[in-house]
């Protein structure tokens, strides 16, 4: 939901957490409401595994790859906070959902050290990674 317009963005890359970015996903593609990653989540077992089902087989810190058992491979990307601050590459995975109100957006976090997902609002100037979902 927010970066620098997507310079020099992507996996392993900094990019600066300054103005919303709208129309992210290409054409035919959306940013997945909240409900949307609950039925992800669901199919694949519910939240107390998903994390293990679907982060990537490798990058993770500490041996805390997950399965891969879809072809998921959520990366751990770390976050950006709102302060301007990187952390957590390789340990924490933040995406981004479509549901939001007036001052925060539904996130879900992946963690090296966990088989769950967790998930809540956030502050909308926090940076996490996104995945785009077919219309």
């Amino acid at each position: 939901m927010f970066s620098n317009g997507g310079k020099g963005c992507g996996y392993g890359v900094e990019c600066n957490a300054r103005v919303p970015v709208r129309g992210v996903c290409p054409a035919g593609w959306h940013l997945p409401s909240k409900a949307e990653w609950e039925t992800l989540f669901t199919a694949v077992g519910g939240t107390t595994v998903a994390g293990t089902k679907l982060k990537s087989k490798s990058g993770w810190y500490n041996n805390g790859n997950g399965m891969d058992t879809y072809g998921f491979s959520v990366l751990p990307a770390g976050i950006h906070d709102g302060d301007g601050s990187y952390r957590t590459a390789g340990k924490h995975a933040g995406l981004w959902g479509s549901t939001e109100n007036s001052s925060y957006a539904y996130y879900w976090f992946f963690a090296y050290d966990s088989e769950r997902v967790g998930s809540g609002y956030t502050y909308k100037n926090e940076g996490f990674s996104i995945r785009c979902i077919k219309d």
